[in-house]
């Protein structure tokens, strides 16, 4: 494990609640490599975040405590990486403290999705993607970045995922078959509060939201691991997430997919505003203003 600056550029907090998980893997990447560059681009973008939120009226990292892993990296296969990482997030979380991961690739989330079953209280997954990843196996693994979606369902009751406009015909007709599966596809262009309604009722009390990059429409997030048109605004996956964050028990994140690319910050900037929206949400709904301005009681690292 090596060190990258931390997230938002700030120290280690003694007490920290939130632990920001950097995993920079991409072995089974099949279109565009680089997402394993992705958490240290999205934590050297997070140092021009603006602290306070004006959406929640606070500064989220003056109110809840956070700290950020030594990055994980590896080439391996995802057979033999995925239990390693498994490992390493149920050490985290055994603390009680809350992981938000930045990948690499999407098949990461298998690691989170398996350590969290082991604690035998049932939960299902939001997962915000262009992509289905339902896939029984892709390109000779049944671990990849398309299958981590049907890996997870061995271990949830209700897997939700919002955006999809991207699947091929096993996975379409495994949507139509199981019932533990509900898809929001974004071709049916419904607003963002019919489908928080929906997907609050298709969700379990305890819920893993899991975000790949690539749910956003193109303008907003180009450089990622397997582009696709049609995507969702910023606007609308915020309230679909505040809905969700105010309704459940939200007990771990991702955010992966984050390709940077030379002269494009909009990805790794976007993925940073996002995790820091997820923390706010996740500790700070329904706090009172504690503080203003920027980077107020805490100091640059």
């Amino acid at each position: 494990m090596q060190q990258i600056r931390n997230f938002l550029d700030i120290p280690d907090a003694t007490d920290a609640k939130v632990v920001v998980l950097p995993v920079a893997y991409d072995a089974t990447a099949t279109y565009l490599k680089g997402t394993a560059e992705g958490p240290g681009a999205v934590i050297d973008a997070s140092a021009h975040v603006e602290y306070f939120d004006a959406e929640l009226g606070l500064e989220p990292c003056n109110v809840v405590g956070i700290e950020t892993h030594p990055v994980i990296k590896s080439s391996d296969s995802p057979e033999k990486f995925l239990p390693e990482l498994t490992e390493i997030y149920s050490r985290i979380v055994a603390g009680g403290r809350f992981v938000l991961m930045l990948g690499g690739e999407h098949s990461i989330t298998l690691a989170p999705v398996e350590a969290l079953a082991e604690k035998r209280e049932p939960f299902s997954i939001l997962s915000l993607d262009a992509h289905s990843d339902l896939r029984e196996e892709y390109e000779g693994t049944r671990y990849g970045h398309g299958s981590v979606m049907r890996r997870s369902r061995e271990h949830v009751a209700r897997i939700v995922e919002v955006g999809v406009r991207a699947l091929d015909v096993e996975e379409a007709r495994l949507v139509e078959s199981d019932p533990g599966i509900t898809v929001f596809f974004a071709h049916e262009r419904r607003d963002a509060d019919s489908i928080a309604e929906d997907v609050l009722e298709a969700l379990t009390d305890r819920v893993y939201v899991s975000i790949d990059l690539d749910y956003f429409d193109m303008g907003i997030a180009l450089s990622v691991g397997t582009p696709e048109p049609g995507g969702g605004s910023w606007w609308d996956a915020l309230r679909i997430l505040r809905r969700v964050f105010e309704n459940k028990r939200v007990i771990g994140c991702d955010i992966v997919e984050t390709r940077p690319a030379p002269g494009m910050v909009a990805a790794e900037f976007t993925a940073a505003r996002l995790a820091y929206k997820l923390i706010g949400y996740r500790f700070c709904i329904g706090e009172s203003v504690r503080h203003g301005g920027k980077k107020k009681k805490i100091a640059k690292g």
